[in-house]
């Protein structure tokens, strides 16, 4: 493996996608797409918006590989299991992540990259809520 390539290999999706600027940039297209979305938009009709699009700032960049901060898996599983998400709930936020990384012309392999994130910080939701 060259030295380009192992580099590119070992630097963060939080870096390749752009650092804090691409997840600031990447959250407010999520919600957008969040709230124009039936399915999704009504869990945040009555909450602060601000706020929630700051802790999804946060998580994103703790998923992406942009900071050490460790979630608790079990209390944030806790804290969405109170929502009754349902399958179709859960395939609408992760189509709306994927529009707001097309919007911002993220490379396809990172853009897959993230969504398998999605998919497996769902997958670890439901391992705490059974």
């Amino acid at each position: 493996m060259s030295s380009n390539a192992n580099q590119k290999s070992q630097t963060s999706l939080y870096d390749r996608i752009g650092g804090e600027a691409a997840v600031d940039t990447l959250t407010m297209a999520l919600y957008a797409h969040v709230n124009s979305d039936d399915r999704l938009a009504h869990f945040f009709e009555h909450i602060d918006l601000m706020q929630q699009i700051n802790h999804q700032k946060r998580f994103l960049t703790y998923a992406l590989g942009g900071s050490s901060v460790v979630y608790d898996m079990e209390k944030l599983s806790t804290a969405h299991g109170k929502l009754n998400l349902k399958q179709e709930q859960i395939t609408a936020f992760n189509e709306a992540l994927n529009a707001a990384l097309i919007d911002l012309d993220v490379d396809d392999d990172i853009r897959e990259k993230v969504l398998a994130i999605a998919i497996e910080t769902e997958n670890n939701f439901q391992k705490y809520s059974t």
